[in-house]
C-alpha cells in the first residue's frame, strides 16, 4: 500500500467506528495490521472481537444491559487505539516524511529514551550556578561558564521537544512524567513544549497528550497559554470528532471554556489564524506595491542626503521627501497594516530562513531571549556588543520569534563597519527602544495577550510555509479554518457577539461562502437585521447567486429605504438575472435620491435597450447627451439602437466616429451586422475579418460567437440564401489569411 492508500484506510476505519458499523471495523483494522504483520495488535483486536460476540449474543436473546452503551465506546476507545497503534507502525517503517524518516533514524542509531527525571536535573543544577555566578562582578571570567551552562539548558530543552514529538502513545503515568519535567524547564523550555505537543497531536490521536495540552491552555504563563490555545484550535480542527468519544476530555474542555476571558481569547485566535491564511495576499501586496514604493524612499533618502552629518539633517527636507503622495501612502498603508496586525514582514525573512539554525524543527518554536547561545555566539561571549541591539530586537511587538532570529542571524552578513554603527543606532539608548518600553509598561493585558498569539501563528505560518520539509506537515492554513463547524468550540463562536466579528472577517478575506453561512445563522437568531441582511445579500452576490442576492438586498430595502449602496447593489444583480425592468425602478429611485444624474440616466437606458424598448432607450441617451454633452460612452448604445430600429444612416454615423476612435472587436461585429443590413456584403466581409483580428480567439470560437449575433439578425428580413453565402464567404476569407 501506499501513503494515500493507507491514510484512506485508516480514515475509513474512524468513519465505521464512528457509524457503530464494528463488524466492517473489524475486517478494515485486521487488513490494516496485517501490512505490519504485528501479532500483538492481532491479539488485541481478537480480545476486542469477543467481547462484541458477547454483547451481539446476549443482545439477540433479548438481555437488556443498562451498561451497553458505555462497554460498546470503551470497545471503541480500544479499537481506536489499535488502529492508531497500526497506523503509526505502518507509517514508521514505510512512510517517507520527515516525521516518519526522523522515527526510524532515531530508532536504528539507538537512540536512548529521554530521561525526563535527569533532564529535569540539568534545568535544577544550571539554574542554581547561574544564579551563583550572577552574584559575582567579574563577568569576563565568568563568561565562558555561564556561556556553557545556557547550552546545556538550551541542549536540554531540545530534548524535552524531542522526547514528546517523537513520543508513542501516553498514558497516564507518562503524562505526569512529562509534566513534572515541565515545571523544571524554564520558560522558554515550556513555550516549545506547546509546539512540540500540537505537531506530535497532528500525527496521531492521543488522548493524555491532549491533557496535557488543555492544561496549558489555563497556564499562568500568558506566553504558555496564549500558545497552548492556539494550539488547541488547530487540534481541534483534525481530532474534533474523535475527541467527543472521551468524556475526560470533553469536561476538562468544558471547564476551560468556562473559564475568565477564554471566550474572548479564542475568538482572538479565530480572527488571527484566518488573517494569517490570506497572509499571501499581503505578501504579494507588500512585494508588488509599498516595498518598491518604500525602496524608492530609501534611494531618495540616500541620494538627498549622502555625505550629510545625520544631525543636521532638517525637518523641511524630510517633509519635502514625504510629500510624494504614492510614497506617503505607502508608508501609511504599511502602519496600517502592522496595526492591525498584518504579516507584513513574511516577504522579507523568508529570504533568512537558510541558516543551519533552522535546520533543527525546534529553532522554529523557540522564543527570542538574549541569553540563547546562537545569539551570544553572534555578538560576542559576553554578549556585550550587540547588548542594546538584542534589547530592542527583543522588545519587538511586530517580529515574531522566528524573524527575531533571522535578523540577528542576518547581521553576521553585514560588514564590521556598518553593524558596529547599526548596533549604535538601535541601542537600548535610541529613541526607538524607549517608545517599546513605554508602550510596554502602559500597554494592557488583553492587548499583551492578543500579540503573543499573533506572533505565535505567524512563527507557525513560517514553519507550514517554509521548514525545509514543509510539505510532510499538515498545514492548517491550506484548509477552510471553519471553527464555527467545530463541535467543541462552536458554542463559544456562535454568540452574536463573537459571530458577528467572524463574519465580518470572512467578508473582508472575501471568503463569502462562510461568511453567507455566518449571517445566515445570524439572521435566523436576529431576523430583522438591516446590517447582516445587507452584509449577506452581498456575499451572496460575490459567490454569483443573484437571484438569493437580489430577494436579500430587497428585505433589506424593506428595513432601511432608500440606501444608495443597497439600490446599486440590488439593481446590479437584477440586471445578472436579465430582470431590466426591475432594474430601471431601482435606477429610477436612484436618480431621485442622488444628484449624480448622469450615471443614473445612463443605467436606465441600458436597461431600456435590453428591454428591447428602443424609442424609450434611444429618448434616454439623447437626454444624457443634451444635459452633460456628447460622449462616446453613448456611441455605441446609440449606434445599436438606431440598427435596432432600421435607421441605418443615422446609425452608420456613430459607427464612423467608433471606428475612428479606438474601436473594439464588438465594435467591428456591429458594424458588419450594420453593413449585411444595409446590403453591402463586401465591406461587412472586411468589418468581420477586422473582427477577428481583435478577437484574440481561435476561429471556432470565433464561428461560435459570430453565429450567435447572426441569430438575432432576422428583424432586418434578409434573404437566408444570401446570409449563408456570405457565411461562407467570411469563412474562405478567414481560413485562407490564418
Amino acid at each position: 500500500m501506499n501513503q494515500k492508500e493507507i491514510n484512506s484506510l485508516y480514515g475509513n476505519i474512524f468513519q465505521l467506528l464512528a457509524e457503530n458499523r464494528f463488524r466492517e471495523a473489524y475486517s478494515q483494522i485486521a487488513y490494516l495490521i496485517q501490512q505490519n504483520t504485528d501479532p500483538s495488535l492481532f491479539e488485541q483486536l481478537n480480545t476486542q472481537e469477543s467481547i462484541y460476540r458477547n454483547i451481539l449474543h446476549y443482545g439477540m436473546q433479548g438481555v437488556q444491559d443498562p451498561q451497553q452503551e458505555n462497554i460498546l465506546n470503551h470497545m471503541r476507545l480500544a479499537l481506536f487505539s489499535i488502529a492508531d497503534k497500526a497506523y503509526r507502525a505502518w507509517n514508521a517503517a514505510y512512510s517517507s516524511r520527515w516525521y516518519d524518516a526522523q522515527w526510524r533514524y532515531r530508532k536504528m542509531n539507538n537512540k536512548p529514551a529521554v530521561n525526563l527525571v535527569q533532564l529535569a536535573r540539568v534545568m535544577q543544577d544550571s539554574r542554581e550556578e547561574l544564579s551563583i555566578l550572577a552574584a559575582s562582578k567579574n563577568d569576563f571570567v565568568t563568561a565562558p561558564r555561564r556561556l556553557q551552562l545556557h547550552k546545556q539548558m538550551a541542549a536540554a530543552e531540545a530534548d524535552y521537544f524531542h522526547a514528546i514529538l517523537f513520543s508513542e502513545a501516553w498514558n497516564k503515568s507518562d503524562r505526569e512524567a512529562y509534566q513534572a519535567c515541565f515545571l523544571e524547564m524554564n520558560l522558554s523550555g515550556q513555550v516549545m513544549s506547546v509546539s512540540a505537543l500540537l505537531l506530535s497531536l497532528q500525527e496521531c490521536f492521543d488522548e493524555y497528550k491532549l491533557h496535557f495540552l488543555m492544561d496549558l491552555c489555563l497556564n499562568e504563563q500568558p506566553q504558555v497559554a496564549m500558545r497552548a490555545l492556539t494550539a488547541m484550535l488547530i487540534v481541534l480542527l483534525q481530532h474534533d470528532a474523535r475527541m467527543a468519544y472521551y468524556p475526560a476530555l470533553k469536561a476538562q474542555w468544558s471547564l476551560i471554556l468556562d473559564a475568565p476571558q477564554l471566550s474572548s481569547r479564542l475568538t482572538v485566535i479565530y480572527s488571527q489564524l484566518l488573517r494569517a491564511k490570506f497572509n499571501d495576499l499581503i505578501t504579494k501586496k507588500m512585494q508588488d506595491e509599498l516595498l518598491p514604493e518604500m525602496n524608492k524612499l530609501s534611494e531618495s533618502l540616500q541620494d538627498k542626503f549622502e555625505g550629510q552629518d545625520k544631525f543636521s539633517i532638517d525637518k523641511e527636507d524630510l517633509n519635502e521627501l514625504f510629500s510624494d503622495g504614492a510614497m506617503n501612502d505607502a508608508m501609511q498603508e504599511f502602519s496600517e497594516l502592522q496595526t492591525q496586525g498584518e504579516d507584513v514582514y513574511m516577504s522579507t525573512f523568508s529570504q533568512m530562513k537558510f541558516y543551519p539554525f533552522f535546520k533543527d524543527i525546534q529553532h522554529w518554536f523557540v522564543p527570542f531571549y538574549q541569553e540563547h547561545p546562537v545569539l551570544t555566539e553572534i555578538f560576542g561571549k559576553d554578549a556585550s556588543e550587540g547588548l542594546g541591539l538584542l534589547k530592542v530586537v527583543t522588545g519587538s511587538m511586530f517580529l515574531c520569534d522566528s524573524d527575531k532570529y533571522s535578523f540577528c542571524l542576518n547581521m553576521t552578513q553585514v560588514p564590521e563597519q556598518y553593524r558596529t554603527s547599526m548596533i549604535g543606532n538601535m541601542g537600548a539608548d535610541s529613541e526607538q527602544f524607549k517608545e517599546m518600553m513605554e508602550m510596554e509598561q502602559n500597554g494592557n493585558k488583553q492587548l499583551k495577550m492578543k500579540s503573543i498569539s499573533n506572533l505565535y501563528i505567524q512563527d507557525l505560518y513560517r514553519f507550514y510555509r517554509l521548514f525545509p520539509s514543509h510539505r510532510d506537515f499538515a498545514d492548517p492554513f491550506l484548509g477552510t479554518l471553519d471553527f464555527f463547524s467545530v463541535e467543541a468550540v462552536k458554542a463559544v463562536f456562535m454568540e452574536e457577539d463573537n459571530l458577528k466579528k467572524l463574519a465580518a472577517m470572512y467578508l473582508k478575506k472575501q471568503q463569502y461562502a462562510s461568511a453567507s453561512r455566518l449571517y445566515e445563522y445570524l439572521l435566523a437568531q436576529v431576523p430583522d437585521n438591516y446590517d447582516y441582511l445587507r452584509s449577506l445579500a452581498y456575499a451572496y452576490e460575490k459567490q454569483r447567486y443573484y437571484n438569493q442576492a437580489a430577494d436579500t438586498y430587497a428585505k433589506a430595502d424593506m428595513l432601511r429605504a432608500d440606501q444608495v449602496w443597497v439600490l446599486k447593489r440590488w439593481a446590479y444583480c437584477c440586471k445578472q438575472v436579465d430582470n431590466y425592468a426591475k432594474a430601471l425602478q431601482l435606477y429610477q429611485r436612484l436618480a431621485a435620491l442622488q444628484s449624480d444624474q448622469a450615471s443614473h440616466l445612463m443605467n436606465q437606458a441600458h436597461c431600456l435597450m435590453q428591454m428591447k424598448d428602443y424609442d424609450a432607450a434611444l429618448n434616454a441617451y439623447y437626454k444624457v447627451d443634451f444635459l452633460f454633452g456628447e460622449s462616446p460612452k453613448t456611441w455605441r448604445p446609440l449606434a445599436w439602437c438606431l440598427l435596432m430600429k432600421k435607421q441605418y444612416e443615422q446609425s452608420s454615423t456613430y459607427y464612423d466616429k467608433i471606428l475612428a476612435a479606438q474601436a473594439t472587436m464588438e465594435d467591428y461585429l456591429c458594424y458588419g451586422h450594420l453593413k449585411v443590413a444595409q446590403a453591402q456584403y463586401r465591406a461587412a466581409v472586411d468589418a468581420y475579418e477586422q473582427a477577428y483580428r481583435l478577437s484574440a480567439m481561435n476561429l471556432q470560437d470565433f464561428y461560435r460567437r459570430f453565429d450567435q449575433d447572426w441569430k438575432d439578425l432576422g428583424i432586418f428580413g434578409l434573404d437566408k440564401s444570401q446570409l449563408a453565402l456570405l457565411s461562407d464567404a467570411l469563412r474562405y476569407r478567414l481560413e485562407e489569411r490564418v
